[in-house]
């Protein structure tokens, strides 16, 4: 008799101890098989993990009890489950597509809204993160740094006049665009990447290309297109000091009440500009000072929004003088330049139940230059 016993307790203990199958076939919603999904098993301390076939199919061998089964893949959501298996089993696992959202890129190489992977000239985005990091303090701060863009500075200090050469091109061969509308001057198609403020910045978004037959002729060595903050609940307030007896003070506020919404901001950058340098004369090097170097730049910003209608508005007021050049041994100029400029646009967008129509219309107020000089 204790024999017997001891004959069916091993019986009993092998049973238990039997490898059994379980295998499995993974879907999407569309009950289409999906493949490379990576299958993990976990049974007390054991795990083990499978790849799906074409098919979707998969398999293990495990022992009878609770098991844990885990399936990933980049397309879909994770899927977990916990199973009681104490037989040969054959289980269906659906998974859910799992949607990436991207912020919105809106680009000009086609005048409409389009996805960068849907253009096919060379598109570049400099965003707001990579501009933070940068903390640059004009414009030509922020585009140095892109592909093919060299920028020609006139005098080394934040504020003289900096233009752009894209793609080896002329500056007046590149078309600025603020919010996709012209900025450049439609005099001799040049902007001063000095007198836009950073602090107003969403993106830069630049097309490497010639796109002149949706912009003109100037636009031989492509676009840039500034893209403006959008409205927000914050109150910023930024000081800033740098050489050349730099100085900077920035100040905005963006708000919103129900569909009303608003973005305001004020800049201002001036300083001395003036510094000694080395100069030779015959045989030896004196020491000479920039003089009549200074600036002073004032730029205000703002947007109003209510539902389908804005407006906006952009200011710059620019007085800087010009120093004499640095070759001769006296340099001494009492030359200045004025600049002021103001934008105003207004936008409206129309939705129809087959297509939607944006309307835009932009007035652009440009005092000619004043400049005197006493050399």
């Amino acid at each position: 008799m204790p024999q017997i016993i001891f004959i069916l307790l091993l019986l009993s203990a092998k049973i238990f101890a039997q490898e059994i199958i379980l295998k499995g076939y993974i879907v999407d919603e569309g009950k289409n098989p999906v493949k490379n999904a990576i299958v993990e098993l976990i049974q007390g301390d054991l795990k083990n993990s499978k790849i799906s076939d074409s098919l979707g199919f998969f398999n293990f061998k495990i022992k009878s009890g609770k098991v844990k089964i885990s399936v990933k893949h980049l397309s879909f959501k994770q899927f977990d489950k916990e199973l009681n298996v104490h037989s040969d089993t054959l289980i269906f696992i659906q998974l859910s597509t799992w949607f990436i959202k991207f912020n919105e890129i809106t680009v000009t190489a086609t005048r409409y809204q389009a996805n960068t992977a849907e253009i096919s000239n060379l598109v570049e985005v400099i965003n707001s993160k990579t501009i933070e990091k940068t903390s640059p303090i004009s414009f030509s701060d922020v585009l140095k740094n892109a592909t093919s863009i060299y920028i020609r500075d006139y005098g080394g200090t934040p504020a003289v006049l900096k233009t752009i050469s894209l793609r080896g091109t002329g500056s007046e061969h590149t078309v600025f665009l603020l919010n996709g509308m012209r900025f450049s001057s439609y005099q001799n198609g040049v902007l001063d990447l000095s007198l836009i403020p950073v602090d107003i910045i969403e993106r830069v978004e630049i097309i490497h290309s010639n796109l002149s037959s949706l912009y003109g002729a100037d636009a031989i060595g492509g676009v840039v297109n500034v893209i403006t903050k959008k409205e927000e609940e914050t109150v910023k307030v930024n000081l800033g000091f740098g050489s050349f007896g730099l100085r900077k003070f920035n100040a905005g506020i963006s708000s919103s009440f129900k569909n009303l919404s608003y973005l305001s901001s004020f800049s201002k950058i001036y300083g001395s500009g003036d510094f000694n340098y080395k100069y030779k004369l015959a045989d030896k090097y004196i020491t000479l000072k920039r003089r009549n170097a200074y600036f002073n730049i004032s730029n205000m910003y703002l947007n109003i929004s209510y539902q389908n209608f804005s407006i906006s508005a952009f200011y710059t007021r620019s007085n800087r003088g010009i120093p004499a050049q640095v070759t001769k041994f006296d340099p001494i100029s009492t030359a200045w330049q004025f600049d002021e400029d103001f934008n105003l646009s207004l936008k409206k967008v129309k939705t129809f139940p087959s297509f939607v129509l944006k309307v835009s219309v932009r007035k652009r107020e440009r005092p000619p230059l004043n400049a005197t000089s006493d050399q």
